[in-house]
């Protein structure tokens, strides 16, 4: 039965003609996804919380999604929110335009199959932070490649001290948007061609 099993990868949409870079100076975390158990927001907005209480913090965190977890969200860190750190943008139309005035991408979920949000900020050209869980996921992500494959307790850290990093921003969003033409290659309409085929 194994052997008559074939995975399949989403339809993506076409890659960018062109690289450009995203807006580095924006200082923008940017997160796509349900408020829900999944996507795992938690331990980044709580060490975010943290942070934010003994210091100054110089980043700003953008959810985009909607979900069960939107109330306890807005009041579990009401002060982020007030303080302009964190903002819940419930769900949205331009995902390209929104991914494009971030400079990195953070994916804390539990798990995934095949992680569409994690295609799109590719195909922007995104550096991505994603925990440990999905390190299977290295057509997405490479460790020090095109972003940072690291433990949940240190998720927010590793993520501030890299948007801080413009030259390693540069570097791996050149990366990504390679791996995006990467995954594009990998035509999900062929794979189904052969499948009816056979």
């Amino acid at each position: 039965l194994q052997n008559k099993i074939s995975v399949i990868p989403n339809f993506i949409k076409k890659p960018i003609k062109n690289y450009k870079e995203p807006n580095f100076n924006s200082l923008v975390v940017s997160m796509v996804g349900r408020l829900s158990y999944q996507k795992n927001f938690e331990p980044f907005l709580d060490q975010l919380k943290v942070a934010h209480f003994k210091r100054k913090i110089k980043l700003k965190v953008k959810i985009a999604g909607d979900g069960e977890l939107m109330s306890v969200f807005k009041n579990k860190y009401s002060h982020l929110i007030d303080n302009g750190v964190l903002e819940l943008l419930g769900k949205i139309k331009d995902v390209d335009n929104f991914l494009r005035n971030s400079s990195l991408f953070c994916f804390p979920s539990l798990w995934e199959g095949y992680p569409n949000a994690v295609a799109e900020a590719l195909r922007i050209g995104l550096p991505l932070v994603i925990s440990k869980r999905l390190c299977t996921l290295n057509q997405f992500v490479e460790h020090n490649i095109n972003g940072l494959v690291v433990n949940d307790d240190e998720i927010f850290i590793n993520t501030e001290n890299l948007i801080k990093n413009k030259k390693l921003l540069n570097k791996m969003s050149k990366n990504s948007f390679i791996k995006y033409q990467d995954l594009y290659t990998n035509s999900p309409v062929e794979n189904w061609d052969m499948i009816l085929k056979n």
